[in-house]
C-alpha cells in the first residue's frame, strides 16, 4: 500500500531523523501529489461512468464524491 505524506511523516520522526525545512517540504509536496492523483482518479471514474451511459445516482458532486471514496 502507498504510503501517505503524514505515515512517512511520523516513520521519519519515529527513527529520530531531524526535522529539517526540506524534511517538511518533501511531506508537503507528497501530501500535494497525493491530492492530485485523487482528483485524476475521481475525475477519470466520473468520466468513465458517463461515457458507460452510467446515469449519476446522486444529485450533488459531494454525493458523487462520496460514493466514489466507498467503492
Amino acid at each position: 500500500m502507498k504510503q501517505t505524506a503524514v505515515e512517512w511523516l511520523v516513520d521519519q520522526v519515529q527513527q529520530k531523523l531531524y526535522i529539517r525545512d526540506n524534511v517538511i517540504e518533501q511531506a508537503k509536496e507528497m501530501e500535494k501529489q497525493q491530492k492530485d492523483d485523487f482528483a485524476i482518479e475521481f475525475s477519470e471514474w466520473c468520466l468513465n461512468s458517463l461515457l458507460n451511459g452510467e446515469e449519476p445516482k446522486a444529485e450533488t458532486m459531494k454525493e458523487l464524491l462520496e460514493i466514489f471514496k466507498n467503492k
